[in-house]
Formats: structure tokens, C-alpha cells, sequence
């Protein structure tokens, strides 16, 4: 079996709405403070999935799952005439989805 002496260079891990905003920085590489990378070769690399967007773009349709489901909460609850839990979750809010 032959031995790869080639460290990782690429790992996935779940992302939660607030991280976004840190990892973009990392993305576009404006992070130098490890030599992670070769800013030089930069230009090889390739768009595979998505946009250059990405993160608005989840950002604003988290933003209407959280609506959507809210509003879709308020309904139930007035379907149900759950007055006072109305009022409670109209305080509340809207809760990420």
C-alpha cells in the first residue's frame, strides 16, 4: 500500500446561519493569516456548485423559512383558538427554522 504524504486540504462541516458571515472572509480568502494557501495560484480555482452569492442568497431564504413558518404557526394556533398562546408567540417571534 503505498503512503499519501498530502495533508487535507478540503473539509466539510455542518454550517449554522450565524457562521456564515465568518466564513465568507475565509472563502474569498481575505483570512491571510495562516499560510493555508498560495495566493498566487488563487486563479486555478474553480466555481463547482452554487453562486458567488451563496450566502445572501441562504441567508434570505432562511429568513423566509422563518417567516413562512411562523405565519404558518399563527394560523394553526388560530384554527385551534389558542388565544393567549398567540399572543405569547407574537411576542416571541419568529424562531430559525
Amino acid at each position: 500500500m503505498a503512503t499519501n504524504n498530502h495533508p487535507i486540504v478540503l473539509r466539510f462541516e455542518g454550517l449554522r446561519p450565524e457562521q456564515l458571515s465568518r466564513f465568507e472572509p475565509h472563502r474569498l480568502r481575505r483570512q491571510m493569516d495562516r499560510n493555508e494557501f498560495e495566493p498566487r495560484r488563487t486563479r486555478f480555482n474553480k466555481l463547482l456548485i452554487g453562486s458567488d452569492t451563496w450566502a445572501v442568497d441562504t441567508l434570505a431564504e432562511i429568513d423566509d423559512m422563518r417567516m413562512e413558518n411562523f405565519a404558518n404557526e399563527l394560523t394553526k394556533l388560530k384554527k385551534r383558538k389558542r388565544v393567549s398562546e398567540i399572543e405569547k408567540r407574537m411576542i416571541e417571534g419568529p424562531k430559525d427554522p
